[in-house]
């Protein structure tokens, strides 16, 4: 599992606290703090608002992105030379 949800990361790159964030999508802070931490699974509703408040297309931040996946969990650092996952030219 990530070391940061995708939605905790775009809800940072948002400007967003837990508090600002569930206000715009009309739920508890709660709540958003139980989904991003894997307590809680998204209802429908709540992922599309989700998606439209922090302006990213629902399949990259629901959808099934193991690129993302690994960045966002430090397996994987876009630009780090001599690592084990950086490609060959």
């Amino acid at each position: 599992m990530p070391k940061i949800s995708r939605l905790e990361f775009f809800r940072r790159l948002a400007g967003l606290n837990h508090r600002e964030f569930a206000k715009k999508l009309g739920v508890a802070p709660t709540n958003v703090s139980l989904i991003e931490r894997g307590y809680r699974k998204p209802w429908p509703a709540f992922k599309e608002r989700a998606a439209a408040v922090l302006r990213v297309d629902y399949e990259t931040l629901w959808g099934d992105n193991p690129l993302l996946d690994q960045i966002l969990s430090g397996e994987l650092i876009p630009g780090a030379g001599g690592g084990k996952n950086e490609r060959a030219s």
